[in-house]
């Protein structure tokens, strides 16, 4: 070997070096559940949105949501496609570094439906809150974003949990539930059913407009570190938002159906103007979810919806697009 192409056999080396070193640089690990308003990340990804930002995404698909901000906040992962839960709160109260960055999910008039009713249990169709008192209603958990749009509906109807009999059920096992008729209603943003035994309920759209079921959340190596990668993570996400409500159809919609026990059918139909595409976040909404874990004790104390939502990953975004 002489000595030019030893030269370039190193140089080579240490190039491939530097694009391995980069490439672990930006690997971000993602954790999501496996429902419809996840499809943009998925997306971006398979148009190659993140790598054209040089990011390495790495998803790890979690049924249970409740468990995703303490993975973020331990380490285990650096973003979550989560609702602001009551243990996210108590966690930012001690100190922790987990945020809300951005929104992923929102109520639409016309396009989402949170509760869905048995037909049986409904003759006459599924119109008003209060024809859920008596009925027996599924939720995920007592702490759950279900378990608090719930009460929402409920107290719309001058109504509270004492009125119905709620059960606390995954979603895969409300679905059985609900064909087999052993629950009358379920409360559950993401799915989309295709069968007629089961007609969606009211909307919570009506009542509290613009009302954001979920977020995107970022944990401390985000937070803290480069702000330009947290940046490129948004941007490459929002590109597709914009793309799949403008019509995308990508592969991973057959994985979603798969993970959630849902139609391919009603995956590939459902309501795509609930993704918002800027990202913004409605401070009344997480107000709202602080306020109801305090008041039912899920949450040790009170604050403001600024100390757990932080805009500097969206305020670059704006000026570097402006």
């Amino acid at each position: 070997m002489n000595r030019r192409t030893a030269l370039a056999l190193l140089a080579g080396a240490s190039l491939a070096g530097c694009r391995r070193a980069s490439t672990a640089h930006r690997s971000i690990r993602v954790v999501v559940a496996p429902n419809i308003s996840a499809t943009p990340l998925y997306v971006a990804d398979e148009l190659g949105f993140f790598a054209d930002e040089d990011i390495d995404i790495r998803t790890q698909v979690i049924a249970e949501s409740l468990q995703m901000v303490p993975l973020v906040a331990a380490g285990r992962a650096d973003v979550a496609f989560s609702s602001v839960t009551p243990a996210e709160i108590n966690i930012v109260a001690r100190g922790g570094r987990v945020r809300v960055v951005a929104a992923r999910d929102a109520a639409v008039l016309g396009c989402t439906h949170e509760v869905h009713g048995r037909r049986a249990s409904f003759p006459n169709g599924f119109v008003h809150v209060a024809e859920l008192k008596g009925k027996r209603v599924a939720v995920t958990a007592a702490t759950s974003l279900t378990a608090f749009i719930l009460d929402l509906l409920l107290e719309s109807a001058g109504l509270n949990t004492a009125d119905v009999e709620r059960l606390m059920m995954r979603h895969s096992e409300s679905t059985a539930a609900l064909l087999a008729g052993q629950l009358d209603a379920a409360v559950d943003m993401d799915r989309n059913f295709s069968t007629p035994d089961i007609i969606p309920g009211p909307s919570i759209a009506a009542l509290v407009p613009g009302f954001q079921y979920s977020h995107i959340q970022f944990g401390e190596r985000l937070l803290d570190g480069d702000l330009g990668l947290g940046t490129a993570f948004l941007r490459a996400y929002l590109r597709g938002v914009r793309e799949y409500r403008g019509g995308a159809t990508p592969r991973a919609l057959s994985r979603i159906a798969a993970e959630s026990a849902m139609s391919p059918v009603a995956v590939l139909h459902a309501c795509r103007e609930r993704l918002p595409e800027d990202g913004r976040v409605d401070r009344t909404t997480v107000q709202r979810m602080i306020d109801w874990s305090v008041r039912n004790g899920f949450a040790n104390q009170s604050m403001d919806a600024a100390q757990i939502i932080d805009t500097r990953f969206l305020e670059r975004l704006a000026t570097r697009t402006s």
